[in-house]
């Protein structure tokens, strides 16, 4: 492997693990290590809800088996796409009503008890090893086929990085790993789609190599995959889910966030099923299906553009890996240990206590993990596995919970028994004949046992009319948190970042073939700053508002017009990047603050001379390209829509903070009316007052107290 691409990749674990670290250090007690004490924005919650939902699965197993039944594969993945919508449509909202814990078992215990509480941890538990099982044996497979490596090492190198920052840090460490890790592989895997698209030529050119079976949805696939969909568009609502459910401050947040995943996930199934097409035509002959993806990469990727692709494969592996294994190692302490300690050994644990078996807990799972990982059973049969365990154990007794239905622990304890045989039953005696996974006959049996119970038990509630009346009203009471200055800041930061990764990585995709050690660098480089410049709130050592906006003009600096000036010196088609420099200092002016301008206008004048006088001393000819394709008009487009972007969120930024200045000058003036203007009026009404026997007891003395203050 090039130094370049390792450069990249030993980069890009460097960086996670100091967000992961630094996010770790204000972990005080069980609540910021499980849910963060659901303080975090809309941005880091809907990037780790993604990039958790987007795992190891979605994406080896899906380009394995794109590549191996064709575009059939888009059922499985379109029925992902209808439970987004229903978890933000319908679930969300309902789960608020158990705001304020911690698990899957904290929600059973409202309706079960202990009882309740111990079989959903430890069916959630089980669950989460299954998963957090398939991660690492997608990051071993990943590792040892791109490296070399044996799988074990591989398998063991990877779960030691995962266990690093997540045992330290909790769900802090993974929330903002997760940022991270969410916007390298959706810029990275488009990327990787289009260079490997290149190999065979154009997308009319694959659809014409393809086979038949590959580009239509027919036959015994087509059956299997119907009654796939229909358990994946029911959302498993699964313990990960609960969890980031949980960590919201709002329902309105957590319908958002699902609402927006919709789109991301639909545009990350395309690239999937697209890598998986290409794949059968440039590897015909691969029989492991499961490798598909890495020896894509490995075989048809140059130098730089390899070591992305590896940082998106990784990162989408880890991304899901740390929040199943901080979830699991959650669920274990809260769900078992803590009942066992205080109902078996009579003991409540402390909060240093719970933090220290919560850090061993995800050391147990991971390990647990990696033996499980040893058995390499097929990446895509073995999230069946799991669907199937969860499906008829949990899934219909949670949904009941959620919409205010329980039955008794007796009819819980049947409804798993009958629904986890079934399944077992199903696949061994069934599966064969009619080739129907037994996930959906275990769910049916399980549903079915849940509605006979709670009609047979006069159909209980969980919660009465009144007790939700005074939820909603607790809800309604609650003051909604205005936007301080330095969150709008921030916010604004967070899209201009995201904006300087796509400028930085676009020019890759049109110029792959004439790649340069230089150009990889700066991009790298680049790249990271506009990613710190994404993190720079969250972190301590951007904590001071100088410090932070130093690195702001730094990275604007570079990331706009010094590589502008760098692809315009050295690019063959360097007229097209005269417009880029141009672009580039009006994007620098549109997003730094007022009293910086001056400096900005100074560094673009600066920047425009030493070109003029390179220009002179050289003899430099522009060239402008001959065609203007499409990846040309997506750059310079790019440039163009961050403008009007920009300016729009100027507008918004600047309306919002007058907002805040008047809504401060209301509550300034509210307190000084109350505070100060009432008792003097109360004090006027005493001893002005002639005859004190118009006011009875209890309004004297209500005086006399408004009147002291």
């Amino acid at each position: 492997m090039h130094v370049v691409d390792i450069s990249i990749i030993v980069a890009f674990l460097i960086a996670t693990l100091y967000i992961g670290f630094s996010s770790g250090k204000k972990i005080k007690t069980f609540s910021d290590y499980a849910i963060g004490n659901r303080k975090f924005s809309d941005f880091a919650i809907f990037c780790t809800v993604a990039a958790t939902a987007i795992g190891g699965s979605t994406l080896m197993g899906g380009v394995g088996n794109a590549c191996k039944i064709g575009i059939t594969q888009l059922l499985a993945l379109i029925g992902m796409l209808i439970n987004f919508i229903i978890i933000g449509t319908f679930l969300t909202k309902r789960l608020s009503v158990y705001y304020g814990s911690y698990s899957l078992g904290d929600i059973f215990y409202k309706s079960h008890g202990i009882t309740g509480k111990v079989l959903a941890g430890t069916i959630g538990f089980i669950y989460e090893i299954f998963n957090i099982s398939v991660q690492f044996m997608a990051m071993g497979m990943a590792i040892s086929t791109l490296t070399g490596l044996s799988y074990s090492t591989s398998l063991l190198i990877s779960a030691g990085i995962i266990l690093i920052y997540t045992g330290r840090g909790g769900i802090r460490a993974v929330t903002f790993t997760d940022v991270l890790q969410f916007i390298a592989f959706v810029l990275i895997i488009p990327i990787l789609f289009i260079v490997t698209l290149r190999q065979i030529g154009s997308f009319s050119t694959l659809l014409e190599q393809l086979p038949k079976t590959h580009v239509s949805i027919s036959g015994e696939n087509l059956h299997r995959y119907s009654f796939l969909i229909l358990p994946l568009m029911l959302s498993t609502f699964t313990p990960i889910h609960i969890q980031r459910l949980l960590m919201t401050k709002n329902p309105k947040q957590g319908t958002k966030i699902y609402y927006n995943l919709f789109f991301v996930y639909l545009f990350m199934a395309v690239m999937i099923v697209g890598l998986g097409l290409v794949a059968k035509v440039l590897l015909p002959t691969l029989q492991k299906t499961d490798h598909t993806l890495l020896v894509l990469i490995s075989e048809y990727l140059p130098v730089g553009v390899l070591g992305l692709a590896i940082v998106g494969v990784l990162a989408v592996l880890m991304s899901s890996a740390d929040s199943i294994l901080n979830n699991g190692s959650v669920i274990l302490v809260n769900d078992i240990i803590i009942p066992y300690n205080r109902y078996i050994k009579k003991k409540e644990l402390s909060e240093k206590e719970k933090l220290k078996w919560v850090r061993i807990a995800s050391i147990f799972i991971g390990i647990t993990a990696i033996v499980f990982a040893n058995q390499r059973t097929g990446l895509f049969e073995t999230r069946i596995l799991t669907r199937t365990l969860w499906m008829s154990v949990l899934l219909a007794p949670l949904y009941f919970l959620i919409f205010n239905i329980k039955i008794s622990i007796k009819g819980l304890l049947l409804s798993a028994m009958l629904g986890l045989s079934t399944s077992i039953l199903w696949n061994l005696n069934l599966k064969s004949i009619t080739n129907i996974d037994g996930l959906l006959p275990g769910f049916f049996v399980n549903v079915a046992t849940v509605l006979f119970f709670y009609f047979l038990e006069g159909r209980q509630k969980v919660f009465s009319k009144e007790e939700l009346a005074k939820i909603h009203r607790t809800e309604a009471l609650q003051i909604k948190k205005q936007p301080s200055i330095r969150d709008l800041q921030m916010r604004s930061n967070v899209f201009l970042g995201l904006c300087l990764v796509f400028l930085q990585l676009m020019p890759l995709v049109f110029e792959a073939g004439s790649l340069t050690y230089s150009k990889l660098i700066l991009t790298l480089i680049n790249g990271t700053m506009a990613i710190l410049l994404i993190f720079g709130g969250s972190l301590e050592l951007f904590a001071e508002e100088k410090r932070f906006q130093w690195l702001k003009l730094t990275t604007l600096f570079f990331c706009l017009p010094v590589s502008s000036t760098y692809l315009l010196l050295t690019s063959q088609e360097n007229g097209l990047h005269i417009l880029t420099l141009v672009l580039s200092f009006v994007v620098m002016l549109l997003s730094i603050e007022e009293k910086y301008e001056k400096k900005i206008i100074i560094t673009c004048c600066l920047t425009t001379l030493i070109i003029a006088l390179f220009h002179q001393k050289n003899h430099y000819v522009w060239y402008w390209p001959e065609t203007f394709s499409w990846q040309h008009s997506s750059y310079v487009f790019g440039y163009v829509a961050i403008l009007f972007l920009l300016r729009s969120c100027s507008k918004t930024v600047r309306k919002e903070k007058e907002l805040l200045v008047y809504r401060e000058r209301y509550l300034m003036a509210r307190s000084l009316s109350h505070d100060l203007m009432s008792p003097l009026m109360a004090f006027h009404l005493l001893t002005s007052q002639k005859n004190p026997s118009e006011f009875d007891e209890k309004e004297s003395q209500l005086l006399k107290n408004i009147a002291d203050e």
